[in-house]
């Protein structure tokens, strides 16, 4: 009985993220369990900027307290620091992989990204320069790195009543220059398509010190030249589910290009493929997760964090995580994949002796 049960729920995951045009299913009752709770927890509330790294291993940013932004910590496969910035007051608010090696870190305080050097047996951080900064940068909030070595950012002025210029998008070149691509509403989540081709922005505006609008912009980007288009509005939440007042918060894309977007307030995880059909809901145990991202060994788990539900003591708040496996591979995931050298050698090799398999011999 267990195993067609297990049976049953790996079909039912497969179908619902490996959607084609004539396989169109909502799937609606998927639960994460929690991984990381206020009881074990070595994060503050303010956990945010979930990564992971080419081994699957899962990072994220507000390691040891709540009043602690400057350092950063591991997750998974168990809990530990990984750096502290030696600026006491920057706010560190995410974190992603290029390659085993370099990482990318979000320095909302001081309009900066700072390119972190990793000891990739350890996966500490041996030492950190500021990469590409822009004093006229709002934050950075979230960012997201293309295979190209571009990095793009989002950011925000959280006020009462919401203007156009209250967020941003930049985009940092491979040698470090800084430009601004947009101005907009405030923006936070931020992720590419698995191709590439894509670059999603969460946009939400405020009226009287209430969420008012909710909506994802999908733009068209070249991760060459750093350069997006006008965007198309991918999903509005009031439209859809008459939740605008619930803030979009981070947001990871599918090998099948499904976007996974945190509702920081709704204790849940919406899914919508690339043609903006909702076709599944993941509920957390927590009310308000800030981000998300595929890791573990195959990078097949969804790690989802946020402020826990329960404080650990009186006034003290900790940042808690859930995961739950799927029958689909994180984009970030598998784009860090060919940037390894082990495995794009394995993968060299391999080409190889299929050519000299399929190779016909003349006499």
């Amino acid at each position: 009985m267990k195993l067609m049960l297990a049976l049953g729920l790996v079909g039912l995951s497969t179908c619902c993220f490996r959607q084609t045009q004539h396989n169109q299913q909502k799937c609606q009752g998927f639960k994460a369990k929690p991984y990381i709770t206020s009881q074990n927890s070595q994060f503050g509330a303010l956990i945010e900027g979930t990564s992971v790294n080419p081994s699957g291993h899962m990072f994220a940013v507000n390691f040891n307290a709540t009043k602690s932004t400057n350092q950063l910590g591991q997750i998974f496969p168990a809990q530990k620091l990984i750096f502290t910035d030696s600026r006491p007051k920057s706010y560190l608010n995410a974190i992603r992989f290029l390659n085993p090696t370099t990482a990318f870190a979000a320095d909302a305080a001081n309009h900066r990204i700072l390119k972190l050097t990793v000891d990739p047996k350890t996966n500490l951080i041996l030492n950190s320069k500021v990469f590409c900064s822009d004093p006229k940068m709002i934050q950075p909030n979230d960012i997201v790195v293309a295979s190209t070595g571009y990095i793009f950012t989002s950011g925000m002025n959280y006020t009462t009543d919401t203007k156009s210029t209250d967020g941003d998008i930049w985009a940092c070149s491979p040698n470090g220059e800084a430009k601004r691509l947009a101005l907009r509403g405030r923006t936070n989540g931020i992720e590419l398509s698995p191709k590439e081709d894509f670059l999603y922005v969460s946009e939400s505006f405020n009226k009287k010190g209430a969420p008012v609008l909710q909506r994802v912009l999908k733009y068209k980007v070249d991760v060459k030249t750093g350069n997006i288009l006008d965007p198309v509005t991918f999903v509005d939440f009031g439209k859809f589910d008459n939740s605008a007042s619930i803030d979009i918060d981070g947001m990871r894309a599918d090998i099948y290009g499904n976007l996974f977007i945190a509702r920081a307030g709704k204790g849940e995880v919406k899914v919508f493929n690339a043609e903006a059909k909702n076709i599944a809901t993941i509920a957390v145990s927590f009310p308000n997760p800030t981000n998300l991202e595929f890791g573990g060994p195959k990078g097949s788990k969804l790690f989802v964090v946020g402020r826990c539900k329960t404080p650990f003591a009186e006034g003290v708040e900790k940042g808690c995580v859930d995961s739950i496996n799927l029958e689909t591979q994180g984009a970030g995931f598998k784009r860090i994949q060919s940037a390894t050298p082990a495995r794009r050698i394995r993968k060299e090799k391999r080409t190889k002796r299929i050519r000299k398999a399929t190779t016909p011999k003349y006499n």
